[in-house]
């Protein structure tokens, strides 16, 4: 499943954590996460959520998901606008 980065950041909390907010790109919208499950070949958390963005007409955005990067360093190896493949756990051939 293809998602375009739209925007990548840490937050800034007691514990920052490392976010990347993509576009979905495929038609195909089921998927789920494992602890095993890589966003562009880069470890990623279980935890995703759909952020509240909205478009200019007023309309929620449900095409873009926050993904956590599971380790802080691996933050900089994302870029806005660069195509990812997200990969469950289950699918992943090492």
């Amino acid at each position: 499943m293809r998602f375009d980065i739209e925007h990548v950041f840490t937050t800034k909390t007691k514990r920052p954590k490392p976010i990347v907010l993509a576009r979905l790109l495929d038609v195909r919208s089921d998927f789920y996460l494992t602890d095993d499950s890589r966003l562009g070949d880069i470890e990623i958390t279980k935890n995703f959520t759909i952020p509240r963005i909205i478009d200019k007409e007023g309309n929620p955005r449900l095409d873009i998901f926050a993904f956590e990067i599971k380790y802080r360093n691996d933050i900089d190896k994302f870029q806005k606008g660069q195509i990812v493949e997200l990969e469950s756990g289950d699918n992943l051939v090492l």
